[in-house]
């Protein structure tokens, strides 16, 4: 019975296994692209040697805005807790800026 459907609707048939193939294809793809990036970056950070240090610049806005005086007592010695509730507290208002 499933036979004859197949039989009978060849076109569909037909364009369900292309598309089979065509995404397996694709997954497969991409995979070896990740995979490939991933080993580039790999080598060439390791190239570099163990002296090396890589920084980043990163925006860091989008934890909100902590006034200077929270960040100095979030510095202070024996803050740890009773500050970080109050940093916390205020950087929950997430806006994010694009």
């Amino acid at each position: 019975m499933a036979l004859a459907t197949v039989m009978e609707h060849k076109t569909r048939s037909f364009l369900t296994v292309l598309g089979v193939i065509i995404g397996t294809g694709a997954v497969i793809a991409v995979g070896s692209i990740i995979t490939g990036v991933n080993d580039v970056m790999t080598e060439l950070v390791s190239a570099m040697g163990p002296e090396t240090i890589l920084s980043f610049q990163f925006n860091l806005s989008f934890r909100g805005s902590i006034t200077p005086e929270e960040l100095k007592r979030s510095r202070s010695p024996g803050s740890s807790r009773r500050n970080s509730r109050s940093v916390a507290h205020r950087s929950s208002t997430f806006r994010p800026t694009f």
